[in-house]
């Protein structure tokens, strides 16, 4: 049967990666990359069986090199950020040969030279059936630089297409999907093959399958090697499912007709239900489109309002500095005159006796050191007022936060930004020479705003600039020393708990609330039971006081999972879970008249109901596979199969999950 696979995948150099290296490994050669100064070398690698470069007519002869090529894309390329080129990695059905999957390939590649005018280097890699490869597994990596060829120079172009960038990407790829698969499925008509192939997920087909979980390459080796993983068991029950669905047609055909009527409304629903989602996507990249326009244009009114800002600036400073310029001169003036009097026994004249006795009079223009001090004092506090009841008026601080925050959104989605390219600004200039723009904010607020304006305004900009990102980092930091301090108290319980008199009175309690609520915390196992223990004592006396629990309830019921992932035993977690039955089952008697809460614990207590019942489905897939193995092997061992067919008539876990209403 044909197989479709289809993806789109960046070539970045914010993942680290290099279109140099891309490009060796895919064609299986050794090449020279400059900018990292490194010779990338993939000669020994196995099972290209073509690689070949399309490119527009008019392109530069040494851009057919693939050494040369990819090395100019490199050097096109200046952000750190940047992306270098994309990929398009396809599936060729299985039914085609040699011959008609490189014509396929030219199609392919040539649809996009047509369509972009890029340059595409493709390699058709044949599968590798002794590292346990499907012998079927024919595909190929399609790389295509993100410039267009310019028809005058034959080089690329300075300016780069963004039909895969937001907001078109998602619709930019999903014709290319629909493209490939008509492509694949006029191929397969032409070699005379019925079989055909489907872009669509299941859900868009209107088929009930479960689709699978992604394996990785990890994980796909291990298969290769016949290891079982959790995901592959998992992948394997669906897989067997999704068979039984295939099934059901075949013993519902008696009843066609019968619900013929029923199937036609429930097409129409599905058809209605397709169309009432794509309306719901096509509004959503609407409102995407519409917020990335917004917030372009508030980018730039955030940038022009800095730069009148920081002209404002400019304009006060050129007047206040030579006021203070004047001032200085002035007692230079008066410094050398009286430097140039003798001395009057030995002691040097003060300068108002000075000049009477040189000049005969005190000059206009004398004033004395402090009284210039205090002057030049007393300009630089009212340009210092100034500027702070400025800021306050133009709201600077929401200006700048807002032009850096912008900034870093919109080039992180692509988008190209205007700078201003002016090369002076009053004689005078903040940094180097340059007019204030988004890429000069930093370095003007570091060098001149944050002192003048203050610790408060520094402060109050980092916070205002960090990002969502940021912001959930540090609650969870905040959360993570949370239950560190927890931990510590814990500990620190559990050394008082080692008296005998805090033993009987924590007994006590526990006895208490067995007698009140039928409900008894009875907790040693080890180290972890030990925080089942802390969870009971505190649903027992946070429930009593109305408190919602349910959000730290969730959290250890996740710090469990973690530790039974790291040191899992079949006993053990048995005890554990059974301990949060009994938990959640006591909570919900103590919330029984509070719906809202009730209805939390309840949505808790399944899903933990859901997880330990696919657990012990895989087990149970687990224990009959060793079992199959074991009978066709015919092992000498019979003391193992005894043993193993013993522990599948038991129960995985002997945990009650009735659900207590």
């Amino acid at each position: 049967m044909a197989i479709y696979h289809f993806s789109v995948k960046p070539i970045s150099r914010a993942d680290g990666r290099s279109a140099v290296a891309a490009a060796a490994y895919r064609s299986a050669e050794k090449l020279d990359d400059a900018r990292y100064g490194k010779i990338q070398d993939y000669t020994r690698k196995t099972g290209v069986e073509l690689s070949k470069i399309y490119a527009p007519d008019n392109v530069a002869p040494s851009l057919l090199n693939r050494n040369e090529l990819w090395n100019a894309v490199e050097k096109s390329e200046n952000r750190k950020d940047a992306c270098l080129a994309r990929e398009f990695e396809i599936a060729f059905p299985s039914e085609l040969n040699q011959h008609q999957r490189e014509k396929m390939l030219d199609d392919l590649c040539n649809q996009l030279v047509t369509k972009y005018g890029v340059v595409v280097d493709a390699a058709i890699h044949a599968p590798d059936i002794k590292g346990g490869s499907d012998e079927r597994n024919f595909h190929a990596h399609i790389l295509f630089t993100t410039r267009s060829i310019d028809p005058s120079t034959g080089f690329f172009s300075s300016k780069k297409y963004r039909d895969f960038n937001k907001p078109l990407g998602s619709e930019t790829t999903k014709a290319w999907r629909e493209y490939f698969a008509t492509l694949t499925n006029s191929h397969l008509e032409r070699a005379g093959i019925e079989s055909r192939v489907d872009h669509r997920s299941y859900k868009e087909q209107g088929l009930e399958f479960e689709p699978t979980v992604h394996e990785g390459p990890s994980v796909t080796q291990q298969r290769r090697k016949g290891l079982d993983t959790e995901i592959t068991l998992k992948n394997d029950l669906i897989k067997n499912r999704n068979a039984e669905r295939e099934k059901a047609p075949t013993l519902l055909k008696g009843l066609e007709q019968e619900i013929f009527t029923t199937e036609n409304l429930k097409s129409r629903l599905e058809a209605d239900l397709l169309e009432a989602e794509k309306q719901q996507r096509l509004e959503a990249e609407r409102l995407e489109a519409e917020k990335l326009e917004r917030d372009i244009s508030r980018f730039y009114e955030m940038q022009q309002r800095y730069i009148d800002f920081t002209y404002s600036v400019l304009e006060q400073i050129n007047e206040k500095e030579p006021k203070i310029e004047k001032i200085a001169k002035r007692r230079e003036k008066i410094e050398k005159f009286v430097a140039k009097c003798p001395p009057n026994d030995s002691i040097i004249l003060k300068e108002e006796t000075a000049f009477k006795q040189k000049k005969g009079y005190v000059p206009d223009y004398y004033i004395t050191k402090e009284a210039a001090r205090q002057q030049i004092n007393s300009i630089n506090e009212n340009f210092k007022k100034w500027l702070e009841d400025f800021a306050e008026k133009e709201d600077f601080l929401t200006t700048t936060s807002a032009l850096k925050t912008l900034h870093d959104s919109l080039t992180s989605q692509g988008v190209e930004l205007e700078i201003p390219k002016q090369k002076k600004l009053f004689g005078i200039a903040i940094s180097s020479h340059i007019p204030p723009s988004a890429e000069t904010l930093e370095n003007e607020l570091e060098g001149y705003y944050f002192k003048a304006l203050g610790y408060s305004f520094e402060y109050d900009y980092k916070q205002a600039i960090r990002s969502d990102a940021q912001k959930k980092k540090d609650a969870e930091k905040e959360r993570k020393a949370e239950r560190e301090r927890a931990a510590h108290l814990l500990r620190h319980q559990q050394k008082e708990h080692e008296y005998k008199a805090q033993a009987a009175a924590e007994l006590e309690a526990y006895r208490s609330c067995e007698v009140d609520y039928g409900y008894r915390a009875d907790c040693k196992y080890d180290a972890l039971s030990s925080q089942v223990s802390l969870l009971s004592s505190l649903i027992i006396s946070e429930v009593l006081k109305k408190r919602d629990i349910s959000g730290y309830l969730a959290e250890k019921i996740e710090l469990f999972e973690r530790e039974l992932k790291a040191n899992y035993s079949k006993e053990y977690e048995e005890k554990v879970y059974g301990q949060i039955f009994e938990i959640l089952a006591a909570d919900k008697k103590l919330l029984k008249a509070d719906l809202k809460n009730l209805n939390k614990i309840n949505g808790f207590y399944e899903k933990l109901t859901n997880h330990v019942a696919e657990k012990k489905e895989i087990e149970q897939l687990k224990l009959e596979r060793e079992r199959k193995e074991l009978e066709v092997s015919q092992t000498k061992q019979p003391e193992k199969r005894k043993n193993i067919e013993n522990d599948s008539s038991n129960d995985i876990f002997n945990v009650s999950t009735k659900r207590i209403r």
